[in-house]
């Protein structure tokens, strides 16, 4: 079940644009996608939106 998890991440980084080497890299990187403190929901805020471009 890891592997398939791990493999859907790297084809959704590789559907945006990223060579599939950094993509398999990126989707290794548990780090990588982990929201900072100051942007985590709290009991005064229970959504919290992301909106990201990606360049061509």
């Amino acid at each position: 079940m890891t592997d398939a998890s791990r493999a859907r991440m790297a084809q959704r980084w590789h559907a945006v644009g990223v060579p599939i080497a950094m993509a398999s890299e990126f989707a290794d990187t548990p780090q990588l996608g982990t929201l900072p403190a100051a942007v985590v929901a709290s009991t005064e805020s229970r959504v919290v939106v992301l909106e990201v471009g990606f360049a061509a």
